[in-house]
């Protein structure tokens, strides 16, 4: 069972905490913006959001913060 509401407010907790984090913060330049469901799927559902960052960091502001959904999203899981 997969709670869109829960799992969007994790997105904007979590781009919330990397914005207040020293070595990443200063290279986004805004909140969050969640665009919703993008794909639906039989074992899936793909969302979408994009948070502005200074240019080249795009890549490793991805990568963290794909690291630090599934680490949220497996703790909200766990709870």
């Amino acid at each position: 069972h997969l709670d869109l509401d829960r799992v969007f407010a994790l997105m904007r907790e979590v781009s919330d905490a990397m914005r207040k984090d020293a070595s990443l913060g200063w290279a986004i330049l805004g909140d969050i913006d969640i665009a919703g469901v993008e794909k639906l799927e039989d074992a899936s559902v793909t969302l979408r959001c994009r948070l502005k960052v200074r240019t080249p960091r795009q890549w490793r502001v991805r990568r963290e913060f794909l690291r630090l959904m599934k680490l949220a999203l497996d703790t909200d899981v766990a709870a």
